[in-house]
């Protein structure tokens, strides 16, 4: 990473952004939650995104400069989020670099072209989303699979095909779904080198 980039941005792959961009909100009254989080986590940074019923955080080795303080919240536009997946299957590094004049916003830079432009950052703070993640869940049993909404398993069978792990094609060897007593379902993705994800459906309420 550049001295440049060190003080401005943050390098992510880009298959990170894409991933996450499947639980961005749409047009929420809760405005952060339509946004993609950039929080730091010591020297790493998780990458976050949140609709209220299903989530996805990727813990990435990149680090936010200090003069983005702790947290940013990127809100992409309906055609910003499209280049997003579209450019995750090239799998390459993305540069956020971050600009607070005259207005807080984010151009995404892929090697030396500006691909992205005028990202939105959002004034807000995002909800506490690790308070979520169930800290002991458990495999349900084997005679009673959990069952979800058909929508769900699709959507993360696609964030699994973005950061291109396991074999996308088929959810059940893909991801692995755990329960816990919250009512709460942990998404297990596949370990490799460079990702490190967890995703929750949260449970439905009535």
């Amino acid at each position: 990473m550049t001295d440049s980039t060190e003080h401005t941005g943050i390098m992510i792959p880009a298959k990170v952004l894409g991933a996450v961009s499947f639980c961005v909100a749409d047009r929420d009254v809760r405005y952060f939650l339509n946004g993609v989080c950039l929080k730091r986590n010591g020297k790493r940074t998780h990458v976050v995104a949140t609709n209220g019923h299903m989530m996805l955080k990727v813990n990435v080795d990149a680090e936010l400069p200090e003069s983005a303080g702790d947290e940013k919240i990127l809100r992409f536009t309906g055609d910003q989020v499209k280049a997003l997946r579209k450019v995750s299957n090239a799998n390459v590094p993305v540069i956020v670099r971050f600009h607070d004049l005259p207005e807080q916003t984010a151009d995404l830079e892929v090697g030396s072209q500006c691909w992205i432009r005028s990202v939105e950052v959002i004034d807000g703070r995002f909800p506490d989303y690790e308070r979520v993640i169930p800290s002991a869940p458990i495999d349900p049993p084997e005679d009673t699979p959990p069952a979800f909404q058909a929508s769900y398993i699709h959507a993360f069978t696609r964030m699994a095909k973005a950061l291109h792990v396991g074999d996308s094609s088929n959810s059940a060897e893909t991801m692995r779904f755990r329960l816990s007593n919250a009512g709460s379902t942990v998404i297990e993705f596949p370990s490799t080198k460079d990702v490190d994800a967890v995703g929750v459906i949260m449970p439905v309420r009535v």
